[in-house]
């Protein structure tokens, strides 16, 4: 497989997670701040609140939940950290003084067709 062709397969499939992550918040009560925003530090894939706080989520990719969380390095980690507090940064005062942040990875998992 070419390399334009697999970076088409990992967008589509982060495209594809972010969707059902979307999904699955809005189940359970979360309304939908973001998706991709982007700050001078990084980006950070979606962004939701509950009313109580506001929950920074990172979407990984993989074939499995062990690869799939060992994609997120601790560089990775400090830089999500950094845009998070760039974003609260650009909201208004009772989103800004927030004391209720969270960090979430969303692991997504997908199989082989060929196996």
């Amino acid at each position: 497989m070419n390399k334009q062709m697999t970076g088409k397969i990992a967008y589509l499939s982060g495209a594809y997670a972010e969707n059902q992550a979307v999904a699955d918040y809005a189940r359970r009560g979360n309304r939908f701040a973001a998706r991709r925003w982007r700050g001078k530090a990084d980006e950070v894939d979606l962004i939701f609140s509950d009313g109580a706080g506001i929950d920074f989520v990172e979407i990984k990719t993989a074939q499995n939940f062990s690869v799939a969380s060992r994609r997120i390095s601790s560089r990775q980690q400090k830089q999500i950290c950094l845009a998070a507090e760039e974003y609260l940064g650009t909201q208004h005062e009772s989103v800004a003084d927030t004391d209720a942040c969270g960090f979430s990875i969303s692991e997504w998992t997908w199989r082989n067709s060929d196996s």
